[in-house]
């Protein structure tokens, strides 16, 4: 009766090493996730997939309204699904913050209630213990459940499942804990309505608290999305094989490796381009044109003979140099004839 185990393979070592050397590299390139507004883009990510996963079709507009406490633009009922989802991961970031988040049966139990917040009846938010049917809408994982964990053992498995986690995480790599609690989780089915999303929701937790998905670019819920087909014939093949989870851990490790790579790749491409737009002039600006936009920074105007003087050039090399920086909208004239004075557009 539901009890996953798995053998650490030289598969499993290599994508391991390998992602630990990547994880390094995307460290160096980048200060762990510190910028807000990439915080946010990643909430917006993440929640875009955990609807595509959910079979919920959603705009990238309109999950990011979501996040900003505006109505979505969708049917009534996936609009509260979302929006309590996010709601969700707010308490949760809240928790974290303050230290105060609990592991344990009742945090979880928290969490379904959360979910189904003005979208179900309060007595569909619990953990599956009188035999109730399993509400099957917007799930599709329920199908791969084990029958054997009936109602008188889930509790039971599912408070053994998250003390397993708990135990595991300074022990067992965090990407394998994960897919054997997300494994655990699909098979004990726990809760009477909306497995999936809370699911989902538990794994996007553990993921934050993990070091490895603490990046704008690296996402487990992402991950899941791109392959839950491949995964889902994984885990079904381990559920009809005494619950043996090699073949999934090794499949999800070298994806996660592609994952990485990836980031590498686009944080070296765009470390690039700022590097060759540091090494280009401002806008094709040459050294006195730079020079005089510092300049009025702190002086209010100058004249064209004040250029001149200043710069040691020609009454038409200043001319040219000013219209073209009037063309740019980077400074404006005022008055007319020897009264012609440049100052910045903006002031």
């Amino acid at each position: 009766m539901l009890s996953p185990t798995y053998t650490l393979t030289h598969r499993m070592l290599n994508s391991i090493v390998k992602i630990e050397k990547l994880k390094l590299q995307v460290d160096q390139s980048f200060e762990k996730a510190q910028n807000k507004f990439l915080l946010e883009e990643k909430r917006v990510n993440d929640l875009f997939h955990m609807a595509h996963i959910l079979g919920i079709n959603m705009s990238y507009r309109e999950v990011e309204n979501v996040t900003k406490n505006k109505k979505p633009i969708i049917n009534e009922v996936e609009g509260k699904l979302i929006l309590n989802l996010n709601s969700a991961l707010n308490f949760v970031e809240t928790s974290l913050k303050g230290n105060y988040l609990t592991w344990d049966i009742n945090f979880v139990v928290q969490i379904n209630k959360l979910l189904l917040s003005n979208f179900r009846a309060n007595t569909e938010s619990k953990i599956r213990e009188s035999g109730e049917a399993v509400d099957k809408s917007n799930d599709t994982w329920s199908e791969i459940r084990d029958l054997t964990v009936t109602s008188t053992y889930i509790r039971p498995k599912l408070v053994q499942t998250l003390d397993t986690y708990k135990a595991s995480i300074s022990k067992t790599h965090d990407l394998i804990n994960l897919i054997v609690l997300w494994y655990s989780l699909i098979r004990i089915c726990p809760f009477v309505s909306q497995n999936k999303l809370t699911i989902l929701t538990i794994l996007e937790i553990s993921s934050m608290i993990s070091k490895y998905f603490d990046f704008p670019y690296i996402s487990f819920i992402k991950n899941i999305d791109n392959n839950e087909e491949m995964y889902l014939e994984k885990i079904f093949e381990a559920s009809k094989s005494e619950d043996d989870l090699t073949s999934l851990i090794e499949v999800f490790l070298e994806k996660i490796t592609e994952d990485f790579e990836s980031t590498v790749n686009e944080l070296n491409r765009k470390n690039k381009i700022n590097t060759e737009k540091k090494d280009q002039p401002f806008l094709n600006l040459n050294q006195r044109q730079l020079k005089i936009l510092r300049y009025l920074q702190n002086i209010p105007t100058v004249k064209r003979e004040e250029y001149c003087e200043m710069m040691q050039v020609s009454t038409m090399t200043a001319f040219r140099d000013l219209d073209e920086l009037v063309n740019k909208n980077l400074l404006r004239v005022d008055g007319k004839s020897r009264g012609t004075k440049y100052l910045l557009s903006s002031r």
